[in-house]
């Protein structure tokens, strides 16, 4: 068995002697997966906090070493999952070839297991700094669930007040020992800067073993993974990292490393595609996507197709919410007698 790192060992500590609020430097902060000091491996994971089981997002899987679940996924394209940096090597004293990716919603039971092969720690993440905390792993063979899309949208202090759905294999509180569960629960973003979503903890929050897990967000219409578990106190705040910023600089090549982006879902957003890649949500792709239900935050779709008093008829990826329902909208309104795209 690996024996513990220095890096975790000191999280430990942290987390034995305070919760006090989270800080941005590592000073009495806690990190979501921490080992213990055992002969061992022995890491406290939590499980959302307020959250509820799942047996939803396949794409969500758990990190594990020695049948010891110590860290959460997501599945972006068939044979790459994304963590966090501080799951991975060289910040862990394991190496990539003990870690084996468990899908479903128990780890100590999983529907199916696959090795990684190879995994990158973002290099511009360290103990004292919040940022960068990313990380990727490469399977053995292809995950046997769908990946879930990245969201592309950049994020801002605007989406502050918007409800995040946070999923993890941790456990539900400070010194609990209920980890190995896959669980969601809703948190409201507080606050965004130029790397990480902040948390108020309302009313889910994440703890120890959520990391590297997802937060998901509804971008256009659809569920987009946005967030990245990092840090908790596991009671009043948790901080993610930031997707949007880490897709075409990271997460992309490294997926590039294995095959070219095609127009299918890989993880990669490819160009000139005949028909919208369906990674490619409401981006900038040439495309004004039905994948984007809302046409504001598709940069293909025409502008117009916002709520602004004028109809427009076609051309936008969902009826103009300025139509009335008797609009020649290509959508056939029945309670409409005139409705001029009813069979009549």
């Amino acid at each position: 068995m690996p024996s513990d790192s220095t890096v975790a060992g000191w999280i430990i500590d942290e987390m034995t002697t305070s919760h006090a609020p989270l800080v941005l430097v590592a000073v009495g902060a806690v990190f979501l997966c921490a080992c213990s000091s055992d002969s061992e491996l022995s890491c406290e994971q939590q499980q959302i906090v307020n959250g509820t089981l799942s047996a939803a997002d396949p794409a969500v899987v758990a990190l594990a070493v020695g049948g010891q679940p110590f860290c959460t996924g997501t599945v972006v394209s068939p044979r790459v999952v994304v963590t966090a940096a501080h799951c991975l090597p060289p910040n862990v004293d394991w190496g990539t070839e003990d870690i084996v990716v468990a899908f479903g919603s128990n780890a100590s039971s999983p529907e199916a297991s696959i090795p990684a092969v190879e995994s990158i720690a973002h290099p511009g993440w360290t103990i004292q700094d919040l940022p960068n905390d990313i990380g990727a792993i490469r399977l053995a063979t292809d995950a046997p669930v769908a990946p879930m899309p990245m969201n592309r949208t950049p994020l801002t202090n605007d989406n502050a007040g918007q409800t995040m759905r946070m999923v993890g294999f941790g456990i539900t509180g400070s010194f609990q020992t209920d980890s190995g569960f896959k669980r969601q629960g809703d948190s409201t973003i507080s606050f965004v800067d130029q790397t990480t979503i902040y948390y108020d903890n309302t009313p889910s929050g994440t703890c120890n073993g959520d990391s590297g897990g997802p937060a998901f967000l509804v971008v256009g219409g659809n569920a987009v993974f946005a967030g990245i578990h990092s840090r908790s106190d596991c009671e009043f705040t948790s901080m993610d990292e930031r997707v949007d910023i880490h897709v075409s600089t990271f997460i992309e090549p490294f997926i590039a490393g294995m095959a070219p982006a095609t127009c299918g879902m890989d993880g990669q957003c490819a160009s000139g595609c005949s028909r919208p890649d369906p990674d490619c949500l409401c981006a900038g792709d040439g495309f004004c996507s039905s994948y984007c239900t809302d046409a504001v935050a598709d940069p293909d779709c025409n502008d117009a197709c916002a709520p602004d008093g004028t109809c427009i008829e076609s051309g936008c990826p969902a009826p103009d919410v300025d139509c009335g329902e008797c609009a020649d909208d290509g959508v056939c309104n029945s309670d409409c007698a005139s409705d001029p795209d009813c069979c009549t």
